[in-house]
């Protein structure tokens, strides 16, 4: 497409640690889901970003307290992703996109 669509990813934490029944598992969110290391001093996340004409799935973490304490559970997670690309012109060249369920 000449230009950057509108796009949606939906992430659904399928197991945490291998189990089905942690709390952490079954957790769903929209374009944005915080894994369970989030707290008000680290903010650890995974979300969908749109440049030009690809789609991203970005990680990223974030350390506000005391640099090198914090270490993700990302890999805990096992995620599957759902993913829609439509052919609305967002009228930007990028975005980075906040929760649409949650």
């Amino acid at each position: 497409m000449p230009y950057t669509p509108e796009a949606y990813v939906f992430f659904y934490a399928k197991t945490y640690g291998g189990s089905a029944t942690d709390l952490h598992a079954g957790t769903y969110s929209g374009n944005l889901l915080l894994y369970s290391g989030s707290l008000s001093t680290a903010t650890d996340q995974i979300y969908m970003e749109v440049k030009g004409d690809a789609l991203y799935i970005r990680h990223s973490v974030e350390n506000f307290a005391f640099p090198g304490t914090f270490t993700s559970d990302a890999n805990k997670y096992l995620l599957r992703l759902k993913y829609y690309i439509l052919s609305n012109n967002s009228h930007v060249a990028s975005y980075t996109a906040g929760p649409v369920v949650g």
